[in-house]
């Protein structure tokens, strides 16, 4: 919302997120309520995040790679709605409206068409992130090693889901949200769908929650 250039001081002032980073939320945080252990939250916070990167990449009149997007760039209000943060390594592109021209502008010599997939990749990474708990580096580790697995039964099991959140009637989900996060990180770029094809997708989930965080939780 604001800067402040003031000689080698330089500093970016956001709206205050009072629940800090998705990150710390899911592996550094030892609440004695464990708010993410709710099935609809994780819904709310992944739908949330998909919506972002899709105005990012379809909506926005610059057209935003992030290029580095992680749980640790995902901050939460006081309502746990995650806003995407750090742009330091981001690409702009403008589309002209009377035309299919792309106009490069930041780094252009390096960025193609396949960098909105990599925010694909890096999304798909955060959901298993969310859904298993794991660290994004283990999750990236359990990918490379399913490498060599059918597509379709990577993730057709719970066996590496976070375990608070099996056997409370929302397995069937889980396992499409899988799905899901399995298309993101297919390893051929031009096999994973957009993000404005995956928010649609998990639009419809947080759809049917309409999930409201009842609390105010500081950070």
């Amino acid at each position: 919302i604001g800067f402040c250039p003031e000689k080698e001081d330089l500093f970016l002032v956001y709206k205050y997120m009072s629940n800090g980073n998705l990150y710390n939320w899911l592996h550094g945080r030892k609440d004695e309520v464990d708010i993410m252990a709710h099935w609809a939250l994780r819904v709310k916070v992944a739908a949330g995040i998909a919506e972002g990167l899709a105005w990012l990449h379809h909506k926005c009149s610059l057209r935003v790679v992030h290029g580095t997007i992680s749980s640790k760039d995902i901050l939460l209000d006081k309502n746990f709605d995650p806003k995407i943060t750090n742009f330091w390594e981001a690409k702009f592109i403008k589309l002209e409206d009377q035309s299919s021209n792309w106009s490069f502008f930041q780094s252009s010599d390096s960025l193609d068409f396949g960098s909105f997939k990599k925010d694909v990749y890096c999304f798909g990474i955060m959901v298993l992130e969310l859904i298993t708990r794991k660290q994004p580096q283990q999750v990236k580790s359990l990918i490379e090693n399913l490498c060599g697995t059918s597509v379709s039964h990577k993730f057709s099991t719970l066996a590496e889901v976070d375990q608070s959140l099996i056997g409370h009637g929302f397995d069937d989900e889980i396992i499409q949200f899988l799905q899901v996060a399995e298309n993101c990180v297919l390893p051929n770029p031009d096999h994973r769908p957009s993000m404005l094809q995956v928010h649609e997708t998990l639009a419809a989930f947080a759809e049917i929650y309409n999930y409201t965080a009842d609390c105010e939780m500081s950070y």
